[in-house]
């Protein structure tokens, strides 16, 4: 009798810790709906913005939010910055349907009617933000896996943007990073040795076009056009692969309007999307990069100069690779605007970098 009391004892408690844990599981999941839903919302009247002001280079959306439980709607805050002033509108989520932007309040002189065309920085709340950017150590796989949209590079494996249903055997559409799955949106095999890649999160088996991040490929050295390129891009006017990349990342802003690129990322000669990411106003993150700051037009080298937090190049001391390629070494001779993060090293691998639990780069 004993022995069936424990295991009576043990079955009621085995019970209700596994009604707990449905119980915190619940919770987390409802959390994370909601969440999803607000960064959903928040989408939406960033395009609304987009559609009813002109010139509009970044919507900011405060971390503070005001609910009312009885209508059933959120209060937030949206900072607006345009070419020429900024603006702080109230709204309410959910918004209204419709392309623009029809009710909302506003702190000092309306900013102008019209249409924003151009890509816009959109940075959602913070605990939105952390559900979907990708982190350092992310990024770093993703530049790898960047060098399998040119079919030379392995013809085991090739990256490309294709329906599951027409993939070839050795060809993927998809990526897991970081303990999620990808759809590779788009890829572009080009020419001077350039490949670029647009990733998304898959959300509820769909991608979230909201989350966009876009890699180019550093150097490969079987590439002959690649090599040339790298040679370019130690003059002054960088590599001939940095143009591409902004007729690449300007094609998909054209075709695509309703994706928002957060994010871009490279290695090695491709730091270039510091320049890219100048050019179209979005964070750009590469690593041990090196770039002629003096290619940048005087727009983009306004742009990097006010928003130096956007762009971050993370370099080793003591790489035999960036300190001769262009001279922006520690005695360098060009300005990098505060961009790069320079960290104890001798090695130009994106193998050589440590992170911690979180995903986030360790600088020595």
């Amino acid at each position: 009798m004993k022995i069936k009391g424990l295991f009576i004892g043990g079955f009621i408690l085995s019970f209700i810790g596994v009604g707990v844990g449905l119980f915190f599981y619940e919770q987390d999941r409802e959390k994370k709906q909601e969440v999803k839903d607000i960064s959903d919302m928040e989408m939406i009247v960033a395009k609304q913005i987009k559609n009813t002001f002109a010139d509009v280079k970044e919507i900011h959306f405060s971390e503070s939010y005001s609910k009312n439980d009885l209508a059933g709607f959120f209060g937030v805050n949206v900072e607006v910055v345009t070419e020429k002033s900024r603006i702080i509108l109230g709204v309410d989520l959910p918004p209204d349907t419709g392309d623009t932007l029809e009710n909302f309040s506003f702190d000092g002189e309306l900013i102008e009617r019209g249409k924003t065309k151009d890509q816009v920085n959109i940075i959602l709340s913070e605990a939105q933000n952390e559900d979907y950017l990708l982190s350092e150590k992310d990024l770093v796989y993703l530049n790898k896996e960047a060098y399998y949209v040119d079919p030379n590079y392995d013809r085991n494996r090739v990256l490309i943007s294709k329906e599951t249903a027409n993939l070839k055997e050795n060809e993927d559409n998809k990526l897991y990073i970081g303990g999620r799955y990808f759809q590779i949106l788009s890829t572009r095999n080009g020419s001077h040795g350039f490949q670029g890649m647009a990733v998304a999160p898959i959300i509820d088996e769909q991608a979230d076009i909201n989350h966009v991040t876009v890699v180019s490929a550093g150097t490969f050295p079987s590439d002959i056009k690649d090599v040339v390129s790298a040679v370019k891009g130690m003059g002054p006017i960088g590599s001939p692969q940095g143009e591409e990349a902004i007729s690449y990342v300007g094609d998909i802003v054209e075709k695509h309007p309703d994706w928002t690129i957060e994010q871009l990322t490279g290695y090695s000669q491709s730091a270039y999307m510091l320049k890219v990411g100048a050019h179209f106003g979005i964070p750009a993150t590469v690593f041990c990069g090196w770039f002629q700051y003096r290619s940048l037009s005087a727009v983009e080298e306004k742009f990097m100069k006010t928003h130096p937090t956007y762009f971050i190049d993370y370099r080793q001391k003591k790489d035999p690779v960036t300190k001769w390629n262009d001279f922006n070494s520690l005695w360098g001779n060009s300005d990098n605007f505060g961009t790069i993060t320079w960290m104890y090293g001798t090695s130009h691998e994106l193998i050589s970098y440590t992170f911690d639990a979180q995903g986030n780069l360790i600088i020595k």
